[in-house]
């Protein structure tokens, strides 16, 4: 009877063990895909923009959004999102030459 109790204390220590282990390799390779899939990088023109947009209207988690038009059909959008930590979402675009001579024109 004793030994049939350190058996099964046994196997749920193996069980624990094991779901440490499982959840261990599972955190270390969460970490190392984080650390390789980093954000791309955004390339913004030297020059400043011919058009910005400043939309400050200001919700609960709202923060500003920002819209800029660059010289060369570039169009940046930031959008800010979360009260605690801001979270900063950038849109890229490029404009087509119709669109880019009509905001000319305009």
């Amino acid at each position: 009877m004793a030994c049939l109790v350190t058996l099964e204390a046994m196997t749920g220590k193996i069980k624990l063990y094991i779901g440490l282990l499982a959840l261990g390799l599972a955190l270390i390779g969460g970490g190392v895909w984080l650390l390789f899939s980093s954000p791309p990088e955004i390339d913004i023109p030297e020059e400043a923009p011919i058009i910005t947009m400043h939309n400050s209207y200001r919700t609960i988690g709202q923060g500003p959004d920002i819209l800029n038009i660059y010289e060369g059909g570039t169009v940046i959008y930031i959008e800010e999102k979360g009260i605690s930590p801001r979270t900063r979402i950038w849109k890229t675009g490029q404009l087509q030459n119709e669109e880019h001579a009509g905001i000319y024109s305009g």
